[in-house]
């Protein structure tokens, strides 16, 4: 385990006029982090700095630099200040000689380099801080924020590895203070260990990469600036507000605009970019509904194989890449942009920003990332991290124990990345939705058996939109359209999957018709339309439904899928171990192989002749109605007579008998 490059282990420390400042105080900072210390005015900030250069010493406990503990000799602390370098608070406490120059170069002339070395470092150390046309002039003649700059250039000029800095932006105006935290924005950017304290929790909260709260001497509160700050209670004690983009973040999920899994934004650009893909119009993608446009979305598979593809064009072109276009199994073009880019030796990452259009998705903002790095031998490797499900029950697409990828979006991501890493070349790819466990809640997988995550969905790459009135309205066209074609008897299936099973069964492209969840609804639209003959063609766990007498198939409205096999089961006289053993299935395809193993695919044409039935009940015997049930492959498990003779008829599915 790498050692911390300082460390405070149960420091107590008390002012002579019996004043407690840190009171058994213990942390631990790593090398190259940015630090933000933060607390109420007397939480102890400046004392625990001081206590880093070895200007106070501890009254118990001890401090540790690179794993070993201060020593107070003049030689030990001559050598820690050459590499712990303090910016105090008040520049003028620091400054002190006739010109810059000299008060740069005093450091590392202390310290016992020559004189040419000093001055070397000391101009080298203006130059950065922006103070070198001042070299010669006075240190009492400078404006506040010269001076500041000029305590760091003299902290620098001694080239050490962790720079402090007590409230860098204190008593700055705007401009002065943007280019004071830009210039520790650069010396983090050189590895150097960046530690600040402050008041402000707008700047800590987009600068820092840890952050520790001060009350009364300890610490309360350490970690993540998303994370800490999230706490109210812990900011509350400190007697400090939350920042001003958790505030908005808030009021957005609070107001609908995010929702809950949305990651908190980390910096102003990253709520604005947050904003802008959850709320600007996809221009590329109306639909025409009920007299308005609608916008479509895309789904989590194509965000994943979008950032996929991102993280492999800069680890291939090792240089950061802003924005990628791919196209959806839908033959849809998209073109996306890329987010919290990062390249790395030998790896790329990025995210992508879900946008589910008009849909009313609960994955709608949420960040989908990808990381794809190099491995040793051929191919692509697609594996899944944090908020990505895993699959613990049979009857899925994917199977038991692996990551819920559904087939079409890892085939996506593997052809995506294919095309722009060199032919040849291995690579691994890594996915990861923050916040995906807790989302996943809201939706059907904790009872699918999809354990810790959500899944990576999508079929065709786009989300159509589901606003039930509008999107109903915008199904009935298909009916007239295939009227118009000369069709007369029109094949109704819940999406596109079932549409191309349809075709796969010899059914024209022009009679088939999708229907959605809105059986009954489409149903009688064909009646008023002139229908006569209709074929319900779709997966068992959705017709199942229709013969239970639901006709509006969404999950949200109800789930009878196994009820209505369970019913048919015991009608045809099965024995109660069997009616057991149904009941405990999770899903249609799991009962679906427990019926084969048992013997009793029968079932399934009494199903179908029961959704039939029911379907015809609905319009009052105006239509004829047939149903054909299909496995999750896309085979044929079961009919009615209906439905085989309206096939026969037609000169359809001539294989089933």
């Amino acid at each position: 385990m790498t050692k911390p490059i300082i460390a405070a282990r149960q420091v107590v420390y008390a002012y002579p006029d019996g004043t407690k400042a840190l009171n058994d105080l213990s942390l631990e900072i790593s090398k190259g982090q940015k630090i933000a210390l933060l607390g109420a005015n007397g939480a102890g900030k400046s004392t625990l700095l001081l206590h880093f250069n070895g200007i106070l010493r501890p009254q118990r406990g001890k401090i540790l630099f690179c794993g070993k503990e201060l020593h107070y000799r003049s030689r030990s602390l001559l050598e820690l200040r050459k590499n712990v370098g303090l910016v105090f608070q008040d520049p003028d406490i620091q400054l002190f000689s006739a010109s810059v120059l000299q008060d740069v170069a005093f450091g590392p002339l202390n310290i016992g380099w020559t004189r040419e070395v000093a001055l070397a470092k000391a101009k080298a150390a203006m130059r950065e801080t922006q103070v070198a046309d001042l070299e010669k002039k006075p240190t009492h003649f400078l404006s506040y924020g010269q001076k500041k700059r000029v305590a760091i250039a003299g902290v620098l000029a001694m080239e050490p590895q962790v720079v402090i800095v007590d409230e860098p932006t204190a008593g700055l105006d705007p401009k002065i203070a943007h280019q004071i935290m830009n210039l520790l924005y650069k010396l983090s950017a050189q590895g150097k260990t960046l530690i600040i304290s402050t008041h402000d929790v707008d700047l800590a909260y987009s600068w820092a990469d840890h952050v520790f709260l001060i009350c009364r001497g300890q610490i309360i509160g350490r970690g993540k600036p998303r994370k800490v700050f999230l706490r109210p209670e812990l900011l509350a004690q400190c007697d400090l507000k939350s920042p001003w983009i958790v505030e908005v973040y808030r009021q957005l999920v609070k107001s609908g605009v995010f929702n809950e899994a949305t990651p908190v934004p980390g910096s102003k650009t990253e709520l604005l970019d947050l904003i802008g893909a959850v709320s600007k119009s996809n221009k590329s993608m109306p639909c025409e509904k009920n007299g308005r446009y609608w916008r479509k979305g895309y789904t989590t598979g194509s965000c994943a194989a979008a950032a996929a593809k991102g993280a492999a064009v800069m680890l291939a072109g090792e240089k950061v890449c802003d924005r990628v276009s791919l196209r959806t199994p839908s033959g849809t073009e998209l073109s996306l942009d890329l987010h919290d880019q990062e390249l790395s030796f030998g790896s790329g990452s990025c995210s992508v920003i879900k946008d589910a259009g008009d849909d009313p998705d609960v994955t709608n903002g949420i960040k989908v990332f990808a990381q794809v790095s190099w491995k040793k031998t051929g191919g692509i490797e697609v594996a899944a991290g944090e908020g990505i499900g895993v699959v613990s029950k049979p009857g899925l697409a994917v199977e038991v124990g692996m990551p819920a990828i559904n087939p079409v979006p890892r085939q996506m991501i593997i052809d995506e990345v294919a095309s722009v890493i060199p032919p040849g070349k291995g690579a691994r790819v890594e996915i990861w939705i923050p916040g995906g466990a807790k989302l996943a809640q809201r939706t059907l997988n904790p009872q699918l058996g999809i354990k810790e995550g959500i899944s990576i969905l999508g079929t065709t790459g786009i989300v159509e939109p589901m606003s039930e009135e509008a999107f109903k309205n915008s199904l009935v066209p298909q009916i007239k359209m295939a009227l118009a074609q000369g069709e007369d008897v029109l094949v109704f299936t819940p999406g596109r999957i079932g549409q191309k099973q349809a075709l796969a069964l010899g059914i024209p492209e022009t009679a088939t018709v999708q229907m959605s969840n809105f059986v009954g609804f489409m149903l009688e639209q064909a009646v008023v339309l002139g229908v006569k003959k209709v074929l319900l063609l779709g997966h068992l766990g959705k017709l199942a439904k229709v013969a239970a007498g639901v006709f509006h198939t969404h999950s949200k409205i109800a789930d009878v899928r196994l009820e209505s096999l369970i019913t048919e089961a015991a009608l045809d006289g099965a024995d109660r171990q069997v009616i057991a053993r149904l009941f405990r299935c999770v899903t249609a395809e799991e009962a679906v192989a427990l019926l084969r193993e048992m013997n009793l695919e029968h079932l399934f044409r009494r199903l179908a002749a029961r959704a039939s039935e029911r379907a015809q009940r609905r319009v009052q015997g105006q239509l004829t109605v047939g149903t054909v049930l299909l496995a999750l492959r896309g085979d044929v498990i079961g009919f009615d007579e209906r439905a085989l003779k309206i096939g026969r008829e037609k000169q359809w599915f001539t294989q089933l008998k």
